[in-house]
């Protein structure tokens, strides 16, 4: 702020100090300019409002002495007040620069530092976010671990379906073939003996002959050539054996043959004939 001379009285009375009154203030004799700035007495106030009216020491000294000086020569104190002005002037403008060179260097630590704080927060949020996200690719590994060794004991169970299925598949064919097989040998053995009764059983060697491969003939005795068991001889034939296919045995005497009556070839299974 500007500070500008001003010019005093020359006598400092009453007039200058209101709170004090004249009686107050009459000076001693040994009054001098050296004393007259150290205590002006105002008897009317407290001691603290006094202490707040004592002066610097060498401001009041000072404007005293320059009174004199502004009443004898106003030019020179208009030059010195324009000159004061110009240096306040100037000084208040480089406290200006100072302070606004000062806000700015705040300024730019207060960004530096709101930005380091930004960096840090966003830091931390994506440290968290990548162990969420980790977590979370583990946990979806492990689902697809889990679904691939599923798939392939899957695809296992399947291929070994697959297998046992083909396998059913060749049992079914070879047991159809099998019964079809089986279904013929009946219908010709049904054939042959429905020629053989036709024919009257007349005992020739011709008419007796068996349905054996090596070309054996029937037994000559009436049970046979009637299509009788080859082993007791009284009741009818029923059972064929196989895998000679002999119709020699009726189904009481089948658990006891061994072999067949007809062809002494070992018995390996029987079909029983059932006769419409």
């Amino acid at each position: 702020m500007a500070v500008q001379a001003q010019s005093y009285p020359e006598t400092v009375g009453p007039s200058f100090f209101p709170m004090c009154g004249s009686q107050d203030w009459s000076p001693p004799a040994n009054f001098t300019d050296d004393q007259s700035h150290r205590r002006i007495p105002c008897f009317g106030l407290p001691e603290q409002q006094q202490l707040a009216f004592q002066p610097p020491n060498n401001l009041f000294l000072h404007q005293q002495q320059q009174v004199p000086t502004s009443q004898t020569t106003p030019s020179t104190s208009t030059s010195t007040g324009g000159g004061s002005q110009s240096v306040l002037r100037s000084q208040l403008e480089s406290q200006r620069q100072e302070l606004d060179s000062f806000l700015q260097f705040q300024n730019e630590r207060l960004r530096l530092a709101l930005q380091e704080q930004r960096k840090r927060q966003l830091a931390v949020v994506l440290r968290g976010a990548e162990a969420r996200v980790a977590a979370m690719v583990r946990r979806k590994e492990s689902e697809l671990t889990q679904a691939a060794t599923k798939r392939v004991e899957l695809e296992a169970r399947l291929r070994k379906a697959e297998a046992e299925r083909d396998t059913w598949r060749r049992v079914a064919a070879d047991t159809e073939a099998a019964a079809l097989n089986l279904n013929r040998q009946l219908e010709h053995v049904k054939e042959r003996m429905m020629c053989s009764t036709a024919a009257g059983f007349d005992g020739s060697d011709g008419d007796a002959e068996s349905s054996t491969s090596g070309g054996e003939r029937w037994s000559s005795s009436p049970a046979a050539r009637g299509g009788g068991c080859r082993r007791c001889e009284t009741r009818g034939a029923c059972v064929v054996l196989l895998p000679c296919r002999h119709l020699c045995s009726c189904k009481a005497c089948e658990g006891f043959l061994g072999a067949c009556p007809v062809c002494n070839s070992v018995k390996e299974g029987s079909l029983e004939v059932f006769w419409g």
